[in-house]
């Protein structure tokens, strides 16, 4: 003998609905339909409604109108179908035929919740409606129940939950029917958590997390750091299975390295939280967790010994070696549900089951964040004449295209250390022996070069002269540093590429300094190269390339209108008049020896060792 009743069940989530696009629509009029249900042809359908749902029936159940639609948003629709496999002549039930009996409870909570509770009722009266009429299929009958459920806890303080339902259905027999008959089976279903978290992130502080520094035993190298952004919150989060996560809105260029041209200065539009609107959201027994709204925020990875400190992660596409990192970023934070821990030690953590919607709470906006820089590598050399480093300087991207100001901002310096013996001759340590900036223009001369002249005019040996003077410091000039040195050729050259500065020290002036401590000429040498960021002090400083009038006049409209008379002025006595030609002083005060502290380092590179050669005084 055939069951006497199949059985489905499935569950809706509904939020109000604001006319936008043709999605939104759509699901506007699947809703209007929703408010009015009745049979197929052919069909005899019965429907039953919890009271919970403000609704009218037909006097023999054969439709269902629901009072508006306010009853059915922001609460679980449960709909249960059944299908009655016998003849609409079998008279062995009541009149209230089946009570459909809900068993409830939030899947972790200690208490066992509802249990059995009569959801509501199901009548089946012997009459039959005119359109199930029209080809009748009388083997069977369709029962259709609606439940709603409430997704939130009636205790205030419990957090949200994943919600376990289970339904039954009981049938009640005439007298002197049903004396044997098959227990019907339960339908299980669970349901994702609706309610987002209700805690705002607030950020008291930030700071730079760097690892562990690592050296060799001589001291003549040490590894480069990794550097990480943490942010300290003002609380731990609330709910143990909630974590804080963040998402880039914008990005944006240093404007103390980019050449600051004003379409960099429009802000960009704010790209909206990336999560499914849901305007209906349907759940079935057989559904799981989808993850449903977890791309749309990087979850941040919090402290090991704190419950307030987590790293912010890099955004998603770039590394810690990206040109993008020179920028700052606005960032948007939200808490939202992530995982629960596990119960035993070593199983995976449980991803939280929710809404798209009910993922994330109410978010905190927080501009000018700027991450770790990307770490700065120097390439020391020598040969029996020099020693020579090259490294390159700070890049601005904007879009993925280079906007680094032309001439670079940033200087670059070059620290030349010797390794001693410590007095107990149990470890080494570094002595500084001289500094030198580097400059952009020159590069080192091949020895093949060494005896032909290169045909300079006037303009580039003068441009020579100034690099070579600028990176000894005033100290020598182009008599020296011309047998090492020579210009960068500007043909072929793409303009895009990161420029990488030089500087140079003769074996002859290392000896001097080695003499000069008390050293012995064949120390073992390291170099450390620092940038240092410019100090800005006008407008004509900041912004590059206001020599050509495009670039003024669109600096000059977004100066304020009482000051912009007085950029005119100096506009016109820079770039107007023979005072642009004149050559402004060489500053050679080092910012990392003569002026440490009264300026802003960008980032350093590791300690590198110079390759060791031969004494310079053997035969």
């Amino acid at each position: 003998m055939k069951k006497p009743i199949r059985k489905s069940a499935l569950s809706g989530m509904m939020e109000p609905l604001s006319l936008k696009t043709k999605a939104d629509k759509k699901a506007s009029q699947q809703l209007n339909k929703l408010l009015s249900r009745s049979h197929l042809e052919g069909k005899r359908v019965v429907f039953g409604c919890s009271s919970r749902i403000r609704h009218s029936l037909a006097p023999d159940g054969s439709s269902i109108t629901f009072a508006s639609k306010g009853d059915l948003y922001n609460h679980w629709i449960c709909c249960l179908n059944y299908e009655l496999d016998r003849d609409w002549m079998w008279q062995a039930l009541e009149t209230e035929a089946f009570w459909v009996r809900r068993s409830k409870k939030f899947t972790h909570d200690t208490e066992e919740g509802e249990i059995n509770v009569i959801a509501g009722k199901l009548k089946m009266i012997r009459t039959a409606s005119f359109e199930s009429l029209d080809g009748p299929q009388r083997n069977s009958s369709q029962l259709v129940f609606f439940d709603a459920v409430e997704p939130k806890s009636e205790d205030t303080k419990a957090f949200p939950d994943t919600i376990d339902l289970s339904y039954s259905l009981e049938a009640r027999f005439r007298p002197d029917h049903g004396a044997t008959n098959d227990a019907l089976e339960t339908i299980e279903i669970t349901l994702p958590i609706t309610s987002p978290p209700a805690q705002v992130p607030k950020i008291v502080s930030a700071g730079y997390a760097l690892s562990p520094y690592i050296r060799d035993e001589k001291y003549a190298n040490s590894e480069s750091r990794k550097r990480y952004l943490w942010i300290e919150f003002d609380q731990p989060v609330e709910d143990p299975q909630d974590c804080y996560f963040a998402r880039v809105l914008a990005q944006a260029p240093d404007q103390l390295i980019s050449n600051n041209h004003p379409s960099l200065f429009l802000a960009p539009e704010e790209p909206s939280l990336p999560i499914d609107p849901e305007p209906i959201r349907i759940v079935s027994p057989a559904s799981s967790n989808d993850l449903a709204g977890l791309n749309a925020m990087q979850p941040m990875l919090k402290s090991k010994d704190s419950d307030v400190h987590y790293i912010l992660p890099l955004p998603p596409g770039l590394h810690a070696h990206s040109d993008e990192m020179f920028g700052f970023f606005t960032y948007e934070f939200r808490v939202g549900h992530f995982e629960r821990k596990p119960v035993d030690e070593g199983d995976p953590a449980e991803k939280v089951w929710t809404t798209a919607q009910g993922r994330f709470g109410r978010r905190l906006k927080m501009q000018g964040i700027q991450h770790p820089a990307p770490v700065l590598a120097c390439v020391p050399n020598r040969d029996k004449e020099k020693v020579w480093v090259t490294a390159p300087y700070a890049v601005a991207v904007h879009k993925g295209k280079n906007v680094t100001a032309d001439p670079p901002r940033t200087e670059l310096w070059a620290l030349l250390y010797a390794q001693v013996t410590r007095v107990d001759n149990q470890d080494y340590r570094n002595i500084l022996l001289d500094d030198q900036p580097l400059d952009w223009r020159i590069q080192i001369r091949p020895p093949s070069q060494r005896n032909t002249g290169e045909p300079y005019t006037n303009q580039q040996l003068q441009l020579l002269n100034q690099a070579a003077v600028k990176i000894q410091k005033g100290q020598e000039g182009i008599s020296e540093a011309g047998k090492f040195l020579k210009l960068k050729t500007a043909g072929n050259k793409n303009k895009s590429a990161t420029k990488y500065g030089t500087t140079v020290w003769t074996n002859k002036k290392i000896s001097q300094l080695l003499q000069l401590y008390g050293l012995p000429t064949d120390a073992s040498l390291s170099v450390v190269v620092v940038e240092v960021l410019p100090q800005i002090k006008n407008v004509f400083d900041h912004v590059s390339g206001l020599d050509d009038a495009p670039v003024a006049e669109a600096t000059s409209n977004f100066i304020n209108a009482d000051q912009r008379e007085a950029f005119n002025q100096s506009y016109r006595q820079r770039f107007r008049s023979d005072t642009s030609k004149a050559t402004s002083a060489v500053n050679h005060s080092s910012p990392v020896s003569d002026e440490l502290g009264h300026h802003r380092i960008l980032r350093s590179s590791r300690l590198t060792k110079v390759p060791d050669i031969c004494r310079t005084d053997c035969e």
